[in-house]
């Protein structure tokens, strides 16, 4: 199938539903992860989900960042850890770091869908309608990263002592950070470009092959 054709199947706005045949991929997807979660959550029960908790840590933050990707879309909200925690199995316990790990490698997802999004339609993530009165949302992608951004900022790295967290965030932090000022910066080069186009321009996807101009 061409571009104009496979084009309904992508995720461009916020809080509009996953298109049947994303959700159908991201269910197997997610069904497959949390199939072999169960699988070695016997090994993870009592004092061994401490003993082994480095070593199943990473899987854990790729899950995290899927599960709230996910949930973001859907809501244009974040995933909290209560209900990150229920989409583990019963025995494996979702640490504070692990959670706060995974949120951060969100940060990473959320900018490659916004430039791609801005790079196909000439806009911005946001929301198609507000929950309480139907009206468009005020709210961009850019506005949540950077309400994410200065959370982070303000976390207390420094009495984080031998945790994950206190090893991994300080690259993590600087990867945060990127990731925004990236979307920032393509935003600031779409205004600019934008004044020199015609009213309503978007690039022509009609062949799967032209390249997308790079913002």
């Amino acid at each position: 199938m061409n571009g104009l054709a496979t084009d309904r199947y992508r995720v461009r706005t916020l809080k509009s539903g996953i298109p049947a045949k994303i959700a159908s991929d991201n269910l197997e997807k997610v069904n497959i992860m949390h199939a072999q979660l169960t699988a070695i959550a016997p090994d993870l029960a009592g004092i061994n989900s401490w003993r082994y908790q480095r070593q199943i840590s990473g899987g854990i933050q790729e899950y995290m960042e899927a599960i709230t990707f996910d949930h973001y879309l859907k809501y244009q909200a974040l995933m909290t850890i209560e209900e990150a925690s229920a989409a583990l199995p019963d025995t494996i316990e979702l640490t504070g770091d692990d959670y706060v790990l995974g949120i951060f490698d969100l940060v990473g997802e959320l900018m490659r869908f916004a430039i791609t999004t801005m790079a196909t339609t000439g806009s911005l993530p946001s929301s198609c309608k507000d929950d309480v009165n139907g009206v468009a949302s005020d709210r961009d992608i850019l506005m949540d990263m950077r309400e994410l951004r200065m959370s982070f900022q303000a976390l207390d790295t420094t009495s984080c002592g031998g945790t994950g967290l206190g090893k991994d965030v300080e690259k993590k932090m600087e990867v945060m950070k990127t990731c925004v000022e990236k979307v920032e910066t393509a935003v600031y080069g779409m205004i600019i470009r934008g004044r020199e186009r015609p009213k309503g321009w978007i690039p022509d996807l009609s062949d799967d092959r032209a390249p997308l101009e790079s913002y």
